[in-house]
């Protein structure tokens, strides 16, 4: 046998054994394939959240936020009323109830997420072709009393949704939006709630709106701009010297508010 002849047959032998050894091998089910499996095994009196993801833990929080999910359509309705409400109080300009409302109400289901941990139950955990997939269920008791919770904590729900949405580099709307919601908790009497927010962690939505007030405040600062006789303020971020539009301040006895370019 020729050299060429023994090394194609070599080659042959090796592609050989390792299909057989693939053949063999472990065949992970598609999530999907779960997903419907899961469904068609669902208990009464329960409710599911079905999620994946690169780790087991991933895939758990993905569950989860399928499950605050489900809190946070049974409340859209009540989100969209608080809008209005706010529109009529001044606080949303013509045309942005309809935007509000479609929001995707991230920070709340990520909020409400945390909070369905507690009554949450994995029933099922799976390594799958995309990663892991895994399964949870919490009883429809508690999801009942996690959806009435979060209609009673709708209207500061939608101020802490608000104050989410402004960039940190943006302190002036996060300061305007920090005190409408420290007014609507007291107002709503929610102030010693519960809520989870990823920058804060675990917190009370009075605790919350006080710390945004302080932070926002903190990087506010107004700066003197002379112009022969005229004097002018200027209002920027301490921190990037960004201008802060549209904002109501008060220095020394006097009342003003910055225009669309940021000055009195």
């Amino acid at each position: 046998m020729s050299r060429l002849t023994a090394a194609a047959a070599a080659l042959a032998a090796a592609l050989l054994a390792a299909g057989c050894a693939g053949l063999g091998g472990e065949r992970y089910p598609d999530a999907a394939e779960l997903r419907e499996q899961g469904r068609a095994q669902a208990r009464a009196g329960y409710a599911y959240g079905h999620g994946s993801g690169a780790t087991p833990e991933q895939a758990r929080q993905s569950a989860l936020y399928e499950i605050a999910g489900q809190v946070v359509t049974a409340v859209r309705g009540e989100q969209r009323a608080v809008f209005r409400a706010l529109q009529r109080r001044g606080e949303l300009g013509e045309g942005q109830v309809e935007q509000a409302a479609e929001m995707a109400l991230t920070a709340t289901v990520a909020s409400l997420s945390h909070v369905a941990v507690e009554g949450a139950e994995v029933v099922a955990e799976r390594r799958v072709r995309q990663g892991w997939y895994v399964r949870v269920r919490v009883p429809e008791r508690r999801l009942a009393r996690m959806r009435a919770e979060a209609r009673r904590k709708a209207p500061a729900l939608a101020q802490f949704e608000r104050v989410e949405a402004v960039p940190a580099g943006e302190p002036g709307r996060r300061f305007v939006r920090a005190v409408h919601g420290l007014e609507t908790v007291e107002r709503t009497g929610v102030g010693t709630a519960r809520l989870y927010s990823a920058e804060a962690g675990e917190t009370t939505f009075g605790a919350y709106f006080r710390t945004a007030i302080r932070e926002a405040a903190r990087r506010i600062q107004a700066l003197p701009v002379v112009e022969g006789e005229r004097v002018r303020f200027a209002v920027v971020d301490r921190e990037t010297l960004q201008p802060q539009p549209n904002l109501a301040v008060r220095t020394g006895g006097w009342e003003w508010a910055t225009d669309a370019d940021d000055h009195h």
